[in-house]
């Protein structure tokens, strides 16, 4: 697969990633949570998930990364912050070096532009306010103060169990494959399984290579005792000539009476045949039957995998999957945002589960 990773543990970001996939998120739980942890949840992302939440709702981010955790506290604190200075620890670290990558996200107007619209899409707009001129960015003075502590996730997962309705990740377990083997990454799984609720709901923003291979995040947490019920592709882009991007992932306990996706097979096909982009990426749909998906996404990685996995939902019996063959996808995907996406408005039924 023509992709993009790298080698050493990523804080790059930009405003509005995962968006959309927090509402999408959010919005599936059965009842609003009290306690919420976003693991590695970096600069941004933490406030407009604030923003998501009822008021009653506790949110907590724990972050390893030194300068992450400064800049959170920093925002949170209603000072300001220069959007320069976060692009040079908000960033992608060289393969080799591990020198830090200009992260032109959070510098270049445009793609400020598409961020905050990205935000607007998910209902959280008027999350920061930003100086165009000095290039500062700060917070609404209605988002929620949140707790924020430095420490290892693995190390606060093991004193949080049972603790949080709902449990967001993001692609901590992709950064984390790059330092840990496959026996350590299933037991960080475990502890992200174990830390949330029997109702509650723990999701994943993963980039598309993330979803394959030993270490694969479905395979992960699948063998650390999460069930996968809905896998949708969100802002995958070509840059480059190599794919990037993300999709989301939504897991639940094994004693969770509601393990099945309520969305329809029928709207994943209505909405890629109504996209201008994935309507020309000759995406088929297939049954893959088990309880798990991460054998059938192994199995892919093992051979030639020339195809890319647009979306999953978990049925009775296994789940029903679209793909795509790589050759179209680099053909019909642009180098900008928001493209390869089936998230935006995309309603999570409960009445139907």
């Amino acid at each position: 697969m023509v992709m993009d990773i790298f080698k050493n543990p990523s804080t790059f970001t930009w405003i509005g990633r995962h968006a959309s996939e927090l509402r999408f998120l959010v919005d599936s739980l059965d009842k609003p949570p009290e306690t919420v942890l976003d693991v590695g949840g970096g600069i941004f992302e933490p406030f407009y998930l604030a923003r998501m939440l009822p008021q009653q709702s506790r949110l907590y981010l724990v972050d390893v990364d030194q300068k992450v955790y400064e800049a959170t506290r920093i925002l949170n604190c209603g000072e300001v912050l220069s959007l320069p200075y976060l692009s040079s620890i908000a960033c992608n670290k060289n393969d080799n070096t591990g020198n830090p990558q200009p992260n032109t996200d959070l510098t270049d107007p445009n793609l400020l532009k598409q961020g905050f619209h990205e935000l607007e899409m998910a209902g959280v707009k008027d999350t920061f306010y930003t100086d165009d001129h000095l290039g500062e960015i700060w917070l609404h003075g209605d988002v929620p103060v949140i707790g924020i502590e430095r420490a290892d996730a693995r190390e606060y997962l093991s004193q949080h169990r049972d603790e949080f309705g709902f449990v967001y990740a993001g692609i901590v377990l992709m950064n984390m494959a790059k330092v840990l083997s496959r026996e350590e990454l299933i037991s960080v799984s475990r502890d992200l399984v174990a830390s949330v609720k029997p109702n509650g709901v723990l999701g994943i923003g993963e980039t598309p290579i993330g979803l394959y291979g030993e270490k694969g995040v479905p395979t992960s947490l699948e063998e650390g005792g999460a069930v996968l019920t809905d896998l949708l592709i969100d802002n995958v882009v070509q840059s480059r000539g190599k794919l990037r991007g993300g999709h989301c992932l939504r897991f639940v306990r094994p004693d969770n009476r509601r393990q099945y996706s309520p969305i329809s097979s029928q709207e994943i096909d209505e909405r890629i045949s109504r996209d201008q982009l994935l309507a020309r990426a000759d995406v088929k749909r297939r049954e893959v039957e088990g309880a798990s998906l991460g054998p059938y996404l192994r199995r892919q990685s093992k051979t030639e995998n020339n195809r890319l996995l647009v979306a999953a939902l978990r049925r009775d019996g296994g789940y029903n999957v679209w793909e795509a063959p790589m050759a179209k996808v680099m053909e019909v995907t642009p180098p900008t945002r928001r493209t390869l996406s089936l998230l935006p408005g995309l309603k999570y039924t409960k009445e139907s589960q």
